[in-house]
């Protein structure tokens, strides 16, 4: 029977999971043979990650991260959307597009939606279009950054 670990190092953390919690033990024994290790218990919070376990599993979010985000973009009370993009959107680099004036917050936004990929991939196609205008962000490319912050609130 074929066995799985997976390990996630982060500077001086390590979060160890297994199809068989009997694997975890057996590698963090051999691990504090060469290590100082201590074990800090169940995962509940990971860079921005949040752990609910479940009796199937556990569930990664990153909500707090997401209400960050939203605040930042001074979107906290605005009505959620069920889809992200019109089919016949093309979002371009433009002449006849507005610049925006607030390109910093694009970008910041930007990349927090890249981080959110992590526990959300069905944006991951939406968010990296809007990442291309990053370097001359216009009101279209920030209206099409709104409806991905939208969806997050549905």
């Amino acid at each position: 029977m074929h066995h799985e670990i997976n390990a996630l190092l982060q500077i001086d953390e390590l979060i160890l999971t297994a199809s068989d919690p009997k694997h975890i033990e057996q590698l963090n024994k051999a691990l504090q043979l060469e290590f100082s290790l201590k074990d800090l218990g169940q995962l509940d919070y990971f860079l921005s990650i949040e752990a609910t376990h479940v009796p199937s599993g556990v569930i990664l979010t990153q909500r707090k991260y997401m209400n960050d985000l939203l605040a930042k973009a001074n979107m906290q009370t605005c009505n959620g959307l069920a889809t992200l993009a019109t089919p016949q959107e093309k979002l371009s680099l433009s002449v006849v597009d507005e610049p925006i004036s607030a390109a910093t917050l694009y970008r910041t936004i930007v990349g927090g939606l890249q981080y959110l990929n992590l526990t959300r991939p069905n944006v991951a196609y939406s968010v990296n279009k809007v990442s291309q205008f990053v370097h001359s962000p216009s009101t279209r490319h920030w209206d099409a950054v709104k409806r991905i912050l939208k969806v997050y609130l549905d």
